[in-house]
């Protein structure tokens, strides 16, 4: 994490800024959020722009206190670990529209009756009608990657299994002070249950020959992030580069 990250997203990309500082602010129990020190020491000028960002949730501000040590997280310069500030719902409905966008060749291609009510029944139909038109065109070689994967299972299994795949991808890199603190949020969003002793890490990859898709990784972001942005989500446009 540098100071000219912070110069610069206050100066330049001030919604980034105000999620990081609610990003914290939701963890903080009662008060603390201790600003880091490469924050303190800001040109007078950020130093003011900062103040007035605080004073503008006053929700936030009472939350802001340097006598609670407490463990926070502020690098977000690595772009993937911005999802974290998108709502659960937000992100389940970009990993259906990006499973089903990797498979929308094979969705094209169902026509008989009993296939096509299944698939209907576990497929909302305004993300099967995203899926044969824009989706077909958005992805490319990003969906040929996951063409090969568990091919014995149903088109509708597929589309959730690959989505949640992708998403696991993405978020596999994530530090552990983050990973920690957006546990329940990693839970919501890719349907695993929190509360059982016995789940396991939800990051972890357990497909049986992953290696091509982890190599490919930064290359499934990116079209994830494409989907997010301009399908599901593009009010988080702003937060991404």
């Amino acid at each position: 994490m540098h100071k000219d990250f912070f110069t610069h997203i206050i100066t330049h990309k001030p919604e980034l800024f105000q999620a990081i500082l609610r990003f914290n602010a939701s963890c903080a129990s009662r008060a603390a959020v201790p600003m880091p020190a490469i924050v303190q020491s800001l040109p007078h000028e950020n130093a003011v722009l900062l103040g007035q960002a605080l004073q503008e949730n006053s929700i936030t501000a009472q939350r802001f206190s340097l006598q609670q040590a407490a463990v926070f997280f502020w690098d977000f310069t690595e772009e993937s670990r911005r999802l974290a500030f998108v709502e659960p719902e937000s992100m389940q409905q970009a990993i259906q529209m990006f499973g089903a966008a990797i498979h929308a060749e094979q969705i094209a291609q169902i026509i008989g009756k009993d296939d096509v009510l299944t698939l209907r029944a576990h497929i909302a139909p305004q993300i099967l009608s995203y899926a044969l038109q824009r989706g077909r065109y958005q992805l490319g070689a990003v969906a040929r990657l996951f063409q090969s994967l568990d091919t014995a299972l149903p088109v509708h299994q597929r589309i959730a299994l690959h989505g949640r795949l992708a998403v696991q991808l993405c978020l596999a890199p994530w530090p552990e002070p983050l990973r920690s603190m957006c546990s329940t949020w990693i839970h919501q969003v890719l349907g695993t249950n929190s509360d059982s002793a016995a789940t396991s890490d939800p990051l972890f990859l357990d497909k049986e020959n992953p290696g091509h898709l982890v190599d490919n990784a930064r290359t499934i972001w990116f079209g994830f992030k494409k989907i997010l942005l301009k399908e599901v989500a593009p009010q988080w446009a702003p937060c991404f580069e």
